[in-house]
């Protein structure tokens, strides 16, 4: 299990008119001529696991399973499933080929994987407003429409190789 949160408050303020150059603070300003601020926070959740398997030293196979979570998705698509397998045979192990002298290791491999992406930004599946001012007054302005629907991308990926050594385990793969 992980869980991660970022948390982050930022304060900006500049100011003109500083009596010399050994006075650069905003306090020795004699004049405020800007300022901002602004905070963000964002976590994940996850829990995974894998199982490794392996039946007479010559025939592999490996499972993960992912289950994450990210509060920058919407309510119903805050927790993405990903899984992952590989099959392997060790060739080279079995009784046919094993007292080769010339082939040392020939391994057969594959795998499946799907991985999430959370790369979006914070709160971007919320309706936001902010602060701005209309007529000499206050007023709030949509400064984003919500998206609920945001989910996690998914990426999908196959390989396949072969390991192979010759002459005592000169090895080379593809």
């Amino acid at each position: 299990m992980s869980f991660e949160e970022s948390s982050r408050k930022r304060q900006f303020v500049a100011g003109t008119g500083f009596p010399s150059d050994d006075l650069q603070t905003v306090a020795s300003a004699s004049e405020i001529t800007s300022g901002t601020s602004s905070r963000t926070k964002y976590n994940f959740l996850s829990y995974f696991g894998r199982a490794t398997f392996s039946i007479l030293d010559k025939y592999l196979v490996k499972g993960s399973l992912r289950y994450d979570g990210s509060s920058r998705f919407g309510v119903s698509n805050k927790y993405g499933l990903f899984p992952a397998a590989s099959v392997g045979w060790i060739i080279s192990e079995e009784d046919f080929i094993k007292n080769s002298e010339s082939i040392s290791l020939l391994k057969l491999r594959g795998s499946y994987g799907v991985t999430g992406n959370a790369g979006i930004g914070n709160f971007a599946s919320l309706g936001l407003f902010g602060g701005s001012s209309y007529n000499k007054s206050v007023a709030l302005t949509p400064a984003q429409l919500p998206n609920q629907d945001l989910k996690w991308e998914k990426t999908k990926q196959i390989d396949v190789g072969l390991d192979f050594g010759i002459l005592n385990n000169l090895e080379f793969n593809l």
